[in-house]
């Protein structure tokens, strides 16, 4: 249309350098000698500073041309004009090298007319981008409220931060959260780029993206490379991200975490729309996930009493009775003449026994949901046998071999029941009466602990 040998398209970042360069004209040769795309600087960077259009018949007679670098085809004449999105300017348009020779006022105009089509066609395509990603991040929104509230919902956080990736197109997401020290915060949750390394990661709560989010409560976009500078610091984990955006997780008016999200080097920055889509997100997937740990609390707190029920009723009236039928098949032994009864009552005993043993057990299953502080085996073994010869008045020992550690059970479930099971044969062994004859013989087959 032009007649230009060379044409490109530098579109703006945030900071005011190119972000993205679309060109043509030059073979895969070249590309490939030349290395990275420009920057923005020298003329190009004139058009960004001051975006009025530039027409040169010879561009190395500039002052504000710096040169190709090397490996660069060889260009001459120059036009650059500026592609207008309403009032802002999205990039530029270069063109070099005319085909019918140096440009004119005419090719300027026809620049200026293909940029403003280009900028229209821009906009458009901005604007239908945009409403796709909103109704993406409200679906979302909803999405992860019914994730979260459904019977095999997984981690609320891990949910979050999958969803985050998705919608922002994001490399990285982490979540960052209080590490208990007041100058350190610590990532939660990762997920994408090297996530399995920063896991566990403590940050500076001060001067970093972060830990502004963190006090201010206001949701921030930035540079990785910029932030990095900031710090002043080599970081624990290198990454290959540039652009950054941070907003606040908030719970009852108080901010108890940030989402971040970050992009690899090269890819486009973040945009304040998109930096209010994640904000907005971030609000609902909070509110969400509040209310996924409260009914979850609620399940907890109902399960905690249907078990307390079943183990008062278990305990209250199934244990009694056998324990009570217990004890009569003890005193009755006492009574037996013949030691063929004897023997048969003995086994009937130690049978009761194992049935307590076993309605015991499940009654500590059922008070085994929460996880508590383990114990060595050598301090519950010790505590059993010493609670035993308390119950029976009389001191015992036994020698231990071996390594005793932690039991199999975090609450020594086993251990338990049979120190259990050793008090009740202590104090059947004192009742009084010709029951204390069963002292004399083993109880339950040489099980006792």
């Amino acid at each position: 249309m032009i007649g230009a040998r060379y044409a490109a398209l530098g579109v703006i970042g945030a900071d005011g350098r190119l972000t993205e360069f679309v060109h043509g004209g030059m073979g895969a040769d070249a590309i490939t000698r030349i290395g990275h795309l420009p920057e923005g600087l020298g003329l190009l960077g004139a058009l960004i500073d001051d975006p009025r259009p530039i027409r040169l018949t010879r561009l190395q007679d500039d002052l504000r041309s710096i040169g190709f670098p090397p490996g660069h085809p060889p260009m001459e004449s120059f036009l650059g004009v500026p592609i207008r999105v309403r009032d802002s300017v999205f990039g530029n348009l270069y063109l070099c090298d005319g085909t019918r020779g140096r440009f004119g006022a005419e090719d300027e105009q026809l620049a200026l007319a293909l940029a403003a089509a280009a900028g229209g066609a821009i906009e458009n395509a901005r604007l239908y981008e945009t409403a796709q990603s909103r109704q993406a991040w409200l679906r979302a929104s909803g999405a992860i409220a019914r994730e979260l509230l459904s019977p095999d919902q997984g981690s609320p956080l891990d949910l979050v931060a999958s969803h985050m990736r998705e919608l922002a197109a994001a490399d990285l997401v982490t979540i960052i959260r209080p590490s208990g020290d007041a100058n350190l915060l610590r990532v939660d949750r990762a997920v994408g780029l090297e996530a399995e390394a920063l896991l566990g990661v403590l940050i500076p709560a001060e001067a970093t993206m972060a830990g502004t989010v963190m006090a201010t409560g206001r949701p921030r976009v930035g540079s990785w490379p910029k932030e990095r500078e900031r710090l002043g610091r080599v970081p624990v984990v290198e990454l290959d991200i540039d652009a950054v955006l941070a907003v606040p997780l908030t719970s009852h008016g108080r901010v108890t975490g940030v989402l971040t999200a970050a992009r690899r080097a090269g890819r486009p920055p973040f945009t304040d729309e998109d930096l209010k889509m994640a904000a907005g997100f971030a609000d609902q997937a909070a509110v969400a996930v509040e209310l996924a740990q409260a009914r979850a609390e609620q399940q907890l707190n109902a399960l905690h009493d249907e078990r307390d029920r079943i183990a008062a009723e278990l305990h209250g009236e199934i244990v009694q009775r056998l324990y009570a039928e217990s004890l009569s098949l003890q005193t009755t032994l006492g009574l037996a003449k013949s030691p063929f009864v004897a023997a048969r009552l003995r086994e009937s005993i130690a049978g009761l026994d194992d049935i307590i043993d076993h309605v015991q057990a499940t009654v500590f299953r059922l008070d085994d949901v929460a996880p508590v502080r383990r114990v060595p085996l050598r301090d519950e073994v010790l505590r059993v046998l010493s609670g035993s010869s308390a119950d029976a008045g009389a001191g015992s020992g036994h020698p231990l071999h071996g390594q005793a550690g932690h039991p199999p059970s975090g609450r020594g479930g086993p251990v338990r029941r049979r120190g259990a099971a050793a008090r009740r044969r202590s104090r059947r062994g004192h009742g009084g009466g010709r029951g204390n004859q069963r002292s004399s013989a083993p109880a339950h087959g040489g099980r006792a602990v």
